[in-house]
């Protein structure tokens, strides 16, 4: 039988033994394995073993040419080691986290977020459960949260220090350190969806670097997008944390994606892998966890008036609200309402009070994307083209562009044409040359950001498939083919 490559490691070691079967000159070479760490929570991941091909485990190990071995922050051991070849190579590489980001991180909160089972892409956040214990009044909960300085309960720049230090001590013990890598990127790139899951295109780096300290591959084999995280974040980072440590991929108006406990096996907007349970702005998010109704538009008809009443309400609370430490979090929120507001009196034909709420929403500087079909089509029903094209730039030179699904890209691509089509007819109908100058700058402008919004459409729509689940035709990958063998017990399989 050919040589085999082996993986020792939890659900980042399997990421890497997948992306690591779609390289052909190490595939077509080697049989390729994970064997997963047993987890005590997870009795149906112990010792599972996966593989491609029909072999036992005891065959997987005793034809190894390379192991490669996870290093955590405690003993991993494994415990089969002795079974292993003597001229098996073994390279050692540490688990990825970054537990610096979400300091106040519950990895299975009570009450579930949403409701759901095992959820944790929600608001796992251990100052948020402990106000949720007092069972106050929902906004009287938000306003409190809102209003705790994180600053009192932690020193960031202590656990900054802390944290890199840790990683640097299990640098020491593998043959592929991170902590300068991470250390260098965690400001500007999204390199993870919560504290344990990297985000794809560092796992493609990570496999591409494993590979290559193995010397399997000289250069990279697998294709990464440093600038496409694939998904939205899916656990909501503090904002204090996003201020301190000044990151550049998420601001006070980031949606991110909640997920049931499912594999996100592709990215959120391809709807039928059904991951997703929907984007959410911070405070919505938390909305959403205390089961507050979502904050949507009327539709003009006559029982939408509670609605409208308790949006109303809702957002004079705020407007009530004294600024404190997440007060641009506040004002995104704010934005969020005022916005909601014009909509529900602009289909109910309430044109002048619609006016109204959108100004409170621009003055806000709203960057979510979900606002901005709103807010556009007020702008562009006003004649106030060079706003429209402001808030359009702004949003698509801000860190959330980067999260829009393929059908938002083409929304956004769109209006600029349109907007930038206007500007240069009602200059040359005006003759006016500043007019005339401006249209032309701005068609530059678009242009630029046009070529950046079709060169992250066509990243979005063809992606280095990561998994079987990515790419559920091909003939030798198949979660449902029976060559994907799972072993509930490694010690009975490798006898």
């Amino acid at each position: 039988m050919k040589p085999t490559i082996v993986f020792y490691g939890n659900c980042q070691s399997l990421t890497f033994c997948l992306k690591t079967m779609f390289v052909p000159e190490v595939a077509e070479q080697y049989t390729i394995a994970l064997l997963r760490t047993p987890e005590e929570n997870r009795p149906d991941h112990r010792w599972q073993v996966l593989c491609h091909e029909p072999v036992g485990v005891g065959q997987l190990l005793s034809n190894c040419a390379y192991f490669f071995q996870q290093m955590g922050f405690w003993d991993q051991t494994f415990p089969y080691a002795d079974r292993l070849p003597s001229h098996c190579r073994t390279i050692r590489f540490p688990m990825l986290t970054l537990e610096l980001l979400w300091p106040f991180y519950m990895l299975r909160p009570r009450p579930y977020p949403f409701g759901v089972e095992d959820n944790r892409r929600g608001h796992g956040d251990r100052i948020f459960h402990n106000l949720l214990k007092k069972k106050l009044l929902p906004l009287e909960t938000l306003a409190r949260f809102m209003a705790t300085d994180i600053h009192r309960l932690l020193d960031l720049d202590r656990s900054c220090e802390i944290y890199f230090e840790k990683l640097r001590n299990l640098d020491r013990q593998v043959d592929l350190p991170v902590a300068h890598w991470i250390e260098k990127y965690f400001r500007s790139k999204p390199l993870f969806a919560d504290t344990a899951h990297p985000n794809p295109p560092l796992c493609s780096h990570m496999t591409n670097q494993l590979l290559q300290c193995a010397g399997l591959i000289r250069e990279n084999a697998i294709e990464y997008w440093d600038e496409r995280p694939n998904f939205s974040a899916t656990f909501p980072i503090h904002p204090q944390v996003i201020d301190h440590y000044k990151l550049e991929w998420v601001d006070h108006a980031t949606r991110y994606g909640f997920h049931p406990p499912l594999p996100h096996a592709s990215s959120v907007y391809q709807e039928k892998y059904n991951t997703k349970v929907g984007d959410y702005s911070y405070l919505a998010g938390l909305r959403k966890h205390l089961e507050m109704p979502d904050a949507s538009p009327c539709h003009g008809r006559e029982d939408d008036s509670g609605h409208v009443q308790s949006l109303h309400q809702e957002l004079a609370f705020w407007d009530a609200v004294p600024e404190g430490p997440m007060t641009k979090t506040v004002h995104a929120w704010r934005a969020e309402l005022s916005t909601i507001l014009g909509d529900c009196h602009r289909l109910s034909g309430r044109h002048e009070q619609a006016r109204i709420f959108y100004e409170q929403a621009l003055k806000l500087k709203p960057a979510l994307y979900h606002l901005l079909p709103s807010l556009l089509d007020f702008l562009e029903r006003e004649e106030r083209s060079r706003e429209t094209l402001d808030l359009l730039l702004g949003f698509i030179d801000g860190p959330n562009m980067k999260y829009c699904s393929i059908d938002e890209t083409v929304f956004l691509a769109k209006a600029c044409i349109r907007v930038c089509e206007t500007l240069e007819k009602r200059s040359l109908a005006n003759n006016d040359p500043d007019s005339l100058q401006f249209a032309q700058q701005s068609f530059q402008s678009v242009t630029t950001r046009l070529d950046r919004i079709r060169t992250m459409t066509l990243q979005n729509s063809v992606r280095q498939p990561i998994s079987p689940r990515d790419n559920p035709g091909h003939a030798n990958l198949k979660i449902e083919d029976p060559r994907w063998f799972t072993y509930e017990s490694i010690h009975d399989s490798a006898r």
